[in-house]
């Protein structure tokens, strides 16, 4: 294993070349071979990396980027990339490679501050170049983490199904190439999107065995992705009930909760803010999650507009909050800021439930005929509350026995928190 837990072999050929550069002083044989396989590196051995780092570049305007991407947690600084657009602009033909580059700092950049539709449609352009272009030269280190960064942004732009696709052709690549530590956390990033809409069934059957813990030094690829990994088996524990477990999950990842804990995720700071909600409902006071949760909106503007998933899957989360305050009034408030279409299966859920409990029939009927079982936006939660609706009236003519069938049926499809917010 590496240094840090990282998961590489004590013999993977960069891990060697990188000692050996180092031993021997060899300043251009680092450029060479973080030009070859950075990223390779960035998930395997950052703590070797990391002073490699530190020294200033002897070569091009690429070498001296990587000096500016360890902290994965943060957008790339402007000047750094603005001397980088302009060495590929000098270039003749600029090499795919390169082209791809500017793309993704671009990228990272819109993700950092919030646009998400922007982010989306350039995520469309750089795959959409790479996809089409013949060069590849040099690309085999850059091509999973080029795809996983536009499937990060179909993520946020909520479009679960392009993301998917992105990730999945990230592993083949990894794969097909030679192998590639990338390869686990797209694996991971699919299980996560699995579980935030709806399904988490499937994804413990993507990632059975997440890891308990995140790895690598603060603010790196790794660590960002490892706790990725770490907050799906979360996920997948609060559905399954067993939410002392995945608090063990979410303090493994923000042992405190604080602001900076959760803003070290990155792009993927709402999942734990997320994972936080949905156990909050599982014996918390709601009010006191109600607060936390409105704080870290506010704190996360524009972050968490609600065309996006982040803003859409918290603002349901808030919504299921006050419901079990029994504040529905406030919780329609909410619900009323997202979009008609769903952007994530919750919202559905949470507006459902909520006319459940006002006992609006003809609303409710109407929105499960819309998103029927087979729907994108349907979810095991909306799927217990259809049971509920066609239930009723057999439920008043069979008594307790009926509604004792029926909370059964509601554990197992929809979880504890589901049925929580259901009146007794």
């Amino acid at each position: 294993m590496g240094t840090d837990g990282g998961g590489a072999a004590a013999g993977e050929p960069w891990r060697e070349e990188l000692l050996r550069a180092q031993e021997q002083g060899d300043a251009a044989a680092l450029d060479v071979l973080l030009d070859r396989c950075y990223y390779r590196l960035a998930l395997t051995e950052p703590e070797l990396l990391r002073p490699v780092l530190a020294a200033p570049a002897q070569g091009n305007s690429r070498h001296a980027l990587t000096r500016q991407l360890f902290r994965a947690d943060h957008a790339v600084p402007e000047a750094a990339v603005a001397d980088f657009e302009a060495w590929v602009a000098r270039q003749e033909r600029p090499a795919l490679r390169d082209r791809l580059g500017v793309h993704s700092l671009r990228l990272r950049r819109l993700m950092v501050e919030g646009h998400h539709a922007l982010a989306s449609e350039l995520a469309d352009t750089m795959v959409g170049e790479l996809i089409t272009s013949f060069d590849r030269d040099g690309i085999d280190d850059v091509v999973p983490i080029v795809l996983i960064h536009a499937a990060t942004a179909k993520i946020l732009a909520g479009e679960p199904s392009l993301a998917i696709g992105h990730l999945r052709t990230a592993q083949r690549w990894a794969e097909s190439n030679g192998g590639h530590p990338a390869t686990e956390h797209a694996l991971a990033l699919v299980a996560m999107v699995r579980a935030l809409w709806g399904d988490p069934a499937r994804a413990q059957e993507l990632l059975p065995t997440p890891p308990e813990a995140p790895r690598g030094p603060a603010g790196s690829l790794l660590r960002l992705w490892s706790s990725v990994a770490v907050l799906v088996g979360g996920l997948v524990l609060e559905a399954q009930e067993r939410p002392e477990a995945a608090r063990a999950r979410l303090a493994a990842v923000a042992p405190k909760g604080r602001e900076s804990e959760i803003d070290a995720l990155g792009r993927f700071w709402w999942v734990p803010v997320h994972l936080s909600a949905r156990l909050a409902l599982h014996g918390e006071d709601p009010v006191v999650a109600v607060l936390r949760l409105r704080r870290a909106l506010e704190d996360h503007r524009p972050l968490a507009e609600a065309d996006g998933a982040p803003g859409a899957l918290l603002r349901a989360d808030l919504a299921d909050l006050l419901q079990a305050a029994g504040a529905l009034g406030e919780a329609e408030e909410v619900l009323a800021e997202l979009p008609e279409t769903p952007v994530v299966p919750a919202a559905a859920a949470s507006r459902a439930r909520l006319m459940w409990l006002r006992h609006e029939g003809a609303a409710l009927d109407a929105l499960l005929t819309a998103i029927g079982p087979l729907h994108p936006s349907s979810s095991t939660e909306l799927e217990a509350i259809r049971l509920l609706r066609a239930s009723e009236t057999r439920a008043a003519e069979d008594g307790g026995a009926q509604e004792a069938q029926l909370a059964g049926v509601l554990r197992l499809r929809g979880g504890a928190s589901g049925l929580a917010l259901l009146p007794e």
